[in-house]
């Protein structure tokens, strides 16, 4: 009997559970538009419905790890603009394509990229650089009709 088969299994599973939360992302903003709630209240329900999991990950981490402080005012915070970038996406999902909405809320590491540069100095390498422009490019690529439609949709 090969001894690697239950690491392949689980591997295997891995990329299942990989590509199954990759597929749900995806659908997400459709779901939003399709909701009967705004998009305040999606946002919201999209938070409070996966806290029971993570307040169950936190106590068996707690309990595995030997317990110890399990937040911080660093974590809340980012919890918190989390949560107004969820809201702020979900609005925006309502004012254009789920595509554009999708494709402008995952340019923030670009943003981030560059308040790094600008607020602490992090260094850039040349090949962040040639991936930024690149991104830019290929959004400017995909938005550029949304420009010329005029109305609601800019």
């Amino acid at each position: 009997m090969d001894g690697h088969a239950p690491r392949r299994r689980v591997e295997s599973l891995a990329l299942v559970a990989l590509l199954a939360g990759g597929a749900a992302i995806a659908f997400a903003p459709i779901f939003v538009r399709l909701s009967d709630v705004g998009p305040t209240a999606s946002a919201f329900w999209r938070v409070a419905l996966a806290t029971p999991f993570l307040v169950a990950w936190v106590m068996f981490a707690r309990t595995a790890g030997g317990g110890g402080r399990t937040w911080s005012v660093p974590m809340l915070l980012a919890g918190l603009f989390f949560a107004g970038d969820l809201a702020v996406w979900h609005f925006s999902i309502l004012f254009t394509t789920v595509a554009n909405a999708t494709l402008l809320a995952n340019l923030a590491p670009i943003f981030v990229a560059v308040g790094g540069y600008l607020l602490f100095g992090q260094r850039v390498t040349p090949l962040l650089l040639v991936g930024m422009v690149t991104a830019m490019a290929g959004a400017f690529v995909l938005v550029g009709p949304s420009f010329a439609a005029g109305g609601m949709r800019l």
